[in-house]
C-alpha cells in the first residue's frame, strides 16, 4: 500500500492509495486509528469467495480527510509498510 499526495480543495488533504489485490477481493473502505501520535490508515477488503488462483494486479482509490489544525502530523499507510509520511500544516 503506497500513498501519493494529490492536489485538491484547500480544506482537505487528498491522496491516491495504490495497492495490490486479486479478483477475489474488492475494496471495502478504509479503517484508520491513531497509534502513538501516528495516524495509521488501513485498507479493508471484502472477499468475493471465488477461486483465488489468479495473479495480483494494482488498484488505486482516493483518500481524503479534512485539513486538521496547524501542526505536524504523521501518517502511515497500512500495517506492513514502515514508511511514515510527515505533513506540516501552517
Amino acid at each position: 500500500m503506497k500513498a501519493a499526495r494529490v492536489q485538491g480543495a484547500a480544506d482537505s488533504l487528498r491522496f491516491n492509495i495504490s495497492y495490490y489485490t486479486t479478483r477475489c477481493e474488492r475494496f471495502g473502505g478504509f479503517e484508520d486509528r491513531d497509534s502513538s501520535g501516528i495516524h495509521v490508515i488501513y485498507l479493508k477488503s471484502l472477499s468475493t469467495g471465488c477461486d483465488c488462483s489468479d495473479t495480483l494486479h494494482m488498484e488505486q482509490v482516493p483518500y481524503a480527510f479534512k485539513t486538521p489544525a496547524a501542526g505536524t502530523y504523521y501518517y502511515k499507510w497500512g500495517p506492513f509498510d514502515g514508511a511514515i509520511d510527515t505533513i506540516v500544516i501552517n
